[in-house]
């Protein structure tokens, strides 16, 4: 598993309420990111200030997301490469088992 992080700003007079849909907002965002790559969430979501303001607007707080992450598709599907004889010869001397001709 490994921990990702993601960062969102929120206005610094906010009211919990409204800091609590902001994080879930963007906890949604990064989310769907996530699954996009092929990452899925294996603990809950935690959100923390990180004590600075926004680089954007200095009035706004600058907060993280962390959650801790599995990747499903670790081994994508490999496709064919077409190389010169020469690398190829190289490679079946270097590592033999490695490689297949296809023809």
């Amino acid at each position: 598993m490994d921990t990702l992080r993601a960062v969102f700003d929120a206005p610094k007079d906010c009211s919990k309420e409204q800091l609590e849909q902001i994080s879930y907002a963007n906890g949604q965002k990064f989310l769907e990111k996530m699954d996009e790559q092929g990452w899925v969430l294996r603990s809950s979501l935690a959100f923390y200030q990180d004590f600075g303001a926004s680089r954007k607007d200095v009035n706004n707080n600058h907060y993280v997301a962390v959650g801790r992450f599995d990747l499903v598709n670790r081994n994508p599907p490999t496709g064919t490469i077409e190389l010169p004889d020469s690398i190829v010869k190289k490679l079946l001397r270097i590592m033999p088992e490695k490689v297949k001709i296809l023809k």
